[in-house]
């Protein structure tokens, strides 16, 4: 079940940053440190913020910590994902991922953005997001929301 989580508790801050660091292992950015205790700090401070996680029983499998920026050439307000990631433990991540897309989409318009920004490395999550619109430039993907 894909929830917007607030007033997290320190369980399922636990899971949220263990996620994370899933993400980490897995992204460009492997060979750098991770700081746990610092993404800690930082997402026990989102209590009043929105992080989107999908949960199966009582277990944070997948999130989505999304970030609100302004685009630096044009006049919109941009969705972006902090941190997004799936567990690989799980036997329907890509059912999950289009969940948290969805989810996701429904954030950015609910937060008035009218531009979506996801970064991929990955050709196959790639290919998902340009059949839901997203268009690629460099190593992101864009897509126009209508609000």
């Amino acid at each position: 079940m894909a929830t917007l989580t607030s007033n997290l508790s320190y369980k399922n801050i636990n899971e949220i940053v263990d996620l994370a660091l899933d993400c980490h292992s897995e992204s460009v950015y492997k060979d750098y440190e991770p700081k746990p205790e610092a993404l800690r700090a930082w997402i026990a401070q989102c209590k009043d913020e929105d992080i989107i996680t999908y949960k199966q029983g009582d277990v944070v499998v997948g999130l989505i910590i999304p970030i609100i920026t302004n685009a630096t050439f044009m006049e919109c307000i941009v969705a972006r994902e902090y941190v997004w990631y799936v567990s690989k433990n799980i036997s329907n991540r890509k059912e999950v991922w289009l969940i948290l897309l969805d989810m996701f989409e429904q954030w950015a318009k609910d937060h008035g953005c009218n531009l979506m920004a996801i970064g991929s490395y990955s050709p196959t999550l790639t290919g998902v997001y340009e059949t839901r619109g997203f268009v690629k430039n460099c190593d992101t993907l864009f897509k126009e929301l209508t609000l």
